[in-house]
């Protein structure tokens, strides 16, 4: 079976886009200070971004739910951990942190998030 026939079929749901962004290094040619700065490294890919709410552990009342974040896309992309992930929705932008290593399966990755809130 070509995987890549399944791949853009399934690509076909992906609503969203997102940038993916890293905070790297670089040496300024004049002054060779090091500093770091925010680097588009993937931009505009498709992606589909879902929710699901788990159940937080606890007794009684104060038990509740959580709600997890994730986007879906294409396996063959390489994303960091700690990349700071853009999904635009309708036209609205959030800004997210990649919070981990993705799952990746046969055609598509997943990709925990968490609303970013600046880089460590």
């Amino acid at each position: 079976m070509d995987l890549s026939i399944a791949r853009k079929f399934i690509e076909k749901l992906y609503l969203d886009t997102c940038t993916v962004i890293e905070y790297q290094s670089f040496e300024d040619p004049i002054t060779h200070v090091t500093n770091m700065q925010e680097v588009v490294v993937h931009e505009n890919i498709p992606c589909k971004l879902s929710h699901q709410s788990e159940k937080q552990a606890g007794e009684g009342v104060s038990s509740g739910l959580s709600l997890s974040s994730y986007i879906i896309l294409n396996p063959d992309l390489v994303i960091n951990a700690g990349s700071k992930i853009v999904v635009t929705r309708n036209g609205v932008e959030t800004a997210y942190k990649n919070s981990g290593e993705p799952a990746r399966d046969i055609n598509h990755q997943k990709i925990m998030l968490d609303i970013f809130k600046g880089w460590a």
